[in-house]
């Protein structure tokens, strides 16, 4: 990528799914997905109805589409002993995030990849 080029979830969705198929859909999901992420890395408290909201697409669809993004190995979805279900971005994914792709990992399988960015490790 352009390092004169600003990076935005846009871009770098724009620039996975030239590489991967997702439909159209799904990237809409996951980019309002990756724009609710706000705190720190990996924490998410996204749910399918601010999706829903947000996309404009009802949450049955929403249902649907997120369970494509996890076969195609974007999201983890865990569901909550209260009955609400949290929606993770995979930590190979976390190159699609703005901010997190620049956070290195705290743990290596590899020595060689110490220091390495998510960036660098996954896209």
């Amino acid at each position: 990528m352009d390092t004169n080029t600003a990076i935005t979830v846009e871009s770098l969705i724009a620039q996975e799914s030239s590489k991967v198929a997702l439909t159209a859909n799904e990237i809409k999901v996951l980019t309002s997905f990756i724009h609710a992420l706000y705190a720190e890395t990996g924490f998410s408290d996204v749910d399918a109805n601010d999706l829903a909201r947000d996309t404009g697409i009802s949450t049955r669809s929403i249902r649907g589409i997120l369970s494509s993004l996890v076969k195609k190995g974007y999201l983890q979805i865990e569901p909550q002993d209260t009955g609400y279900v949290i929606i993770y971005l995979l930590e190979s994914k976390y190159y699609l995030h703005p901010e997190w792709r620049n956070d290195t990992p705290w743990y290596y399988t590899n020595p060689a990849d110490q220091g390495k960015t998510y960036a660098e490790l996954y896209s």
